[in-house]
């Protein structure tokens, strides 16, 4: 899924993706949208009693599109993977609040399952973007000239 700012190339190394913006990365996308469905389940019901909680879950959910962001910002490939691998691993603290608020009642299981496959893809496309960095396929730039 390539958008706005972002190219594709094949070339000898495999596809290299060229991106000039981090709102252009699937990654970034995902976890933005992530962002969204976690303030939507946490903000009624049995949530307006629980603000502890829900408000981690919130503060963790925006965590990982700013830690990509962040990432891409610093303009350094090292960097960049050590934000996007701290992003990662947001995702499994997510999962565990999703987990608890289960436990304490405070979500449906559908609401859990929606969440739960949102957390999954969000992971799948950390994942890619942190093979590309190891493999050097995804590159900073636009137009086959990198920044």
């Amino acid at each position: 899924m390539l958008e706005v700012g972002a190219r594709c190339d094949e070339g000898l190394e495999g596809k290299v993706q060229y991106f000039d913006a981090f709102e252009s990365i699937p990654a970034w996308q995902e976890a933005r949208e992530l962002t969204g469905l976690i303030y939507k389940a946490t903000v009624s019901g049995p949530w307006e009693l629980e603000d502890v909680l829900g408000e981690e879950m919130r503060r963790t959910a925006i965590s990982i599109p700013s830690k990509i962001a962040q990432g891409w910002g610093m303009q350094d490939p090292a960097q960049f993977r050590r934000m996007a691998s701290t992003a990662r691993g947001q995702i499994f603290v997510l999962k565990t609040h999703m987990y608890l608020a289960m436990d304490l009642g405070y979500t449906t299981q559908e609401m859990f399952d929606q969440v739960n496959n949102a957390l999954e893809s969000t992971l799948g496309m950390i994942d890619l973007l942190l093979d590309g960095l190891k493999r050097g396929t995804f590159r900073r730039g636009f137009g086959g000239r990198e920044a």
